[in-house]
């Protein structure tokens, strides 16, 4: 396995737990075991981010904001954290946001 993902999907969600699943699913469908998909929750309400700490792929990087930051600046956080080497594709998962 390379030392760094080869591919980095970003993904923003806020309130998107009736769809994030499927989305996933498809993603890492379509990804190597040398990839990953770097999520970022915005402060969901609606078991989101239990949903989120379930998940048991080496692949899905969760990580899980105080408080709703909106859809720009949360988006924002899982592209810096994606490796300089790496593709970062962004993508957005919401039912809502108090900014959309």
């Amino acid at each position: 396995m390379p030392a760094r993902p080869v591919v980095s999907v970003c993904m923003a969600a806020y309130n998107g737990a009736r769809h994030i699943h499927e989305q996933l699913d498809s993603i890492l469908a379509q990804l190597s075991e040398h990839d990953e998909v770097i999520i970022v929750d915005d402060g969901s309400t609606d078991g989101t981010r239990e949903w989120l700490t379930t998940l048991d792929d080496p692949r899905v990087k969760a990580h899980f904001n105080g408080s709703n930051l909106g859809y720009v600046r949360n988006l924002k956080k899982p592209s810096d954290s994606a490796p300089e080497t790496s593709s970062c594709s962004p993508t957005r998962t919401t039912s809502g946001s108090p900014d959309a």
